[in-house]
C-alpha cells in the first residue's frame, strides 16, 4: 500500500513548525550553522542540548520529529510498526527541504543533525551555506560502535514504553562506522568549514581550527579503550536491552528494522565477549 502525500502536505507542515519557530527567534546578522554528526546510538541529541544551551537564538533541524507531520502518519505505525522511519522517510526529508530554504533566506542560526553516512548530502549543503555567507562549524560525537550499537537498542525499548520506539537495522548502523571517518575528512577538508569539535557522552573534549588535528582526535578518542565508568554503563544498558528483548519475543517479535533477534543476541554477546561482560 502507498502512503502518499501532497505539496501541500509539506507546506502546512513547513508552515506550522516555522511559525512556532519565528514567533520567539530572529535571523542573526552574521549566522552560523552547526552540523551535528556520528553514528545511530552515539548520542548525537546530547550535543545538540549543548548546542542549544550555549545558542538558544538556532533553529534545530531535527528530520525525525517531522515524520510526525505525514497525513497518514498514525496508519503508517499500525500498519508497518518499526517500518514506518523508512516509509516516511521521503516525506521527512522534503518537509526538511522546505525549511531549509526559509531558514537560509532570511538568515537564521541552524543546527542539523545527520549521520554522515554519505558526503555528498552536508557537502551539498554546506556548499549552499558558504553561499548564503553563513560561517559553519562540524560538532562530532566520538563513541565506540559497540556503545552505539547498543545505544539503538537501548533508545529502541525506551521508546517503546511511550510508542516512539525507533529501531535501527544493525548493517546500516555498521555502515556508518565503517564510512563515518572517511565522509568526516571529505567535509573537513572542503575549505567550507570554519571550526572542528570532537565530543564525548560526557563533554567536548576538543575545539580546532585544522581539519587534521580534529580528524586525528576523533579517531584516537572512539577507538580508545572505555573507563570503567563507560564500561558499568555499557552493562547496565546491555542488562535492560537483553530484559526487553526477552520480553519482546514473549510477545512475538523476531525482528527489529529487518534485523533477526538471532543476529542481534549474537552481536550482544559479542561485545560482552570484547568488553568482559559475559555473566
Amino acid at each position: 500500500m502507498a502512503y502518499e502525500f501532497t505539496a501541500r502536505d509539506v507546506e502546512t507542515a513547513a508552515d506550522f513548525i516555522w511559525k512556532d519557530f519565528v514567533s520567539s527567534h530572529t535571523p542573526a546578522a552574521h549566522p552560523k550553522a552547526f552540523f551535528l554528526g556520528g553514528q545511530p546510538g552515539a548520542g548525537k541529541s546530547i550535543i545538540s542540548v549543548r548546542l542549544k544551551n550555549a545558542h538558544p537564538n538556532t533553529f534545530f533541524v531535527n528530520p525525525d520529529t517531522y515524520r510526525n507531520y505525514h497525513p497518514q502518519y498514525k496508519a503508517i505505525c499500525r500498519a508497518l510498526g518499526t517500518a514506518a522511519v523508512a516509509e516516511t522517510g521521503k516525506f521527512s526529508g522534503a518537509v526538511t527541504e522546505r525549511l531549509l530554504d526559509m531558514l537560509l533566506e532570511q538568515h537564521y542560526n541552524i543546527m542539523v543533525e545527520g549521520t554522515f553516512r554519505t558526503l555528498e548530502v552536508p557537502l551539498r549543503l554546506a556548499q549552499a551555506l558558504s553561499a548564503k555567507d553563513y560561517a559553519s562549524e562540524i560538532h562530532v560525537i566520538a563513541v565506540s560502535s559497540d556503545a552505539s550499537y547498543i545505544g539503538t537498542l537501548d533508545r529502541y525499548f525506551i521508546g517503546c514504553m511511550e510508542d516512539i520506539g525507533r529501531a535501527v537495522n544493525k548493517e546500516h548502523h555498521d555502515l556508518v562506522v565503517k564510512v563515518l571517518s572517511k565522509n568526516l575528512t571529505g567535509l573537513a577538508e572542503s575549505g567550507l568549514f570554519s571550526s572542528y569539535h570532537v565530543h564525548t557522552r560526557e563533554s567536548e573534549v576538543l575545539a580546532a581550527d585544522t581539519a587534521a588535528d580534529f580528524l586525528q582526535q576523533f579517531d584516537r578518542e572512539r577507538t580508545r579503550p572505555l573507563t570503567q565508568n563507560e564500561t558499568a554503563q555499557l552493562k547496565e544498558r546491555i542488562n535492560f536491552v537483553k530484559n526487553s528483548l526477552a520480553r519482546a519475543e514473549e510477545r512475538g517479535l523476531t525482528e527489529l528494522a529487518e534485523t533477526p533477534v538471532s543476529v542481534i543476541r549474537q552481536a550482544i554477546a559479542e561485545i560482552e565477549e570484547r568488553h568482559n561482560l559475559s555473566f
